[in-house]
């Protein structure tokens, strides 16, 4: 049986969280983001330009982010907490996934306005159709929301939309060999490691070993 793949990024919904489509609207808060987060990120992203946590820098990146998902190259979000009071990010939560918020999701948040913090940015890139229909995964969280579970609320509602309405077959996360908290994050969620790659990506300043983890969606069907 064939299925309808869908391409639109779609705004979602967990129990304490908006994840909005990435917008240029959001180059400032994104900025803010980046600064915010400089030595928390620092040890496991590449070298960023002098200017990477401003806002005219990000507004292209959006931009650019924004004409990839136009053309289902990528689905990035930027995550925001339910405007129903910075404490409902803090406690604890069952998700209500991105399968299943329908109606009642939508009527319990509203869109975060201008000013809201962003919580963390995750990304689904390199998606490729034809014979592999597959991603790349990324994410960074900021400091001050981390172990808080809310990435994990996240990423569950990411990879129900990946493997339901997007119906991709593969997600991969590259991952340092040393962030053992991104390896028991996505260890939860389903992903199992494959190997690793030597010297695969230059992080601050110095070639580093990368453990690719893979899941893999059972029930991928045909579009």
């Amino acid at each position: 049986m064939k299925v309808q793949t869908q391409h639109h990024v779609p705004v979602l919904q967990t129990a304490r969280l908006v994840l909005e489509p990435a917008s240029p609207v959001r180059a400032n808060t994104l900025a803010n983001f980046y600064r915010r987060n400089q030595a928390f990120h620092g040890p496991w992203e590449p070298t960023r330009p002098q200017d990477w946590a401003t806002a005219p820098r990000q507004r292209g990146v959006l931009q650019a982010c924004q004409k990839a998902m136009e053309q289902g190259n990528r689905a990035v979000w930027l995550l925001f907490a339910q405007n129903r009071g910075e404490a409902n990010v803090s406690g604890a939560a069952s998700v209500a996934g991105a399968a299943d918020a329908g109606e009642k999701g939508a009527a319990a948040a509203t869109k975060p306005d201008a000013t809201a913090q962003v919580l963390g940015r995750i990304a689904l890139s390199n998606i490729v159709r034809g014979a592999f229909h597959s991603a790349h995964l990324s994410y960074s969280m900021d400091e001050a929301h981390a172990r808080k579970g809310l990435a994990t609320e996240a990423l569950e509602a990411i990879v129900a939309w990946a493997f339901g309405p997007a119906n991709l077959h593969r997600i991969e996360a590259n991952l340092i060999s040393e962030n053992t908290a991104s390896k028991n994050l996505v260890r939860k969620l389903g992903f199992r490691c494959e190997g690793v790659s030597p010297d695969y990506l230059r992080i601050g300043g110095r070639w580093r070993d990368h453990e690719h983890w893979v899941r893999l969606n059972a029930e991928w069907k045909e579009s």
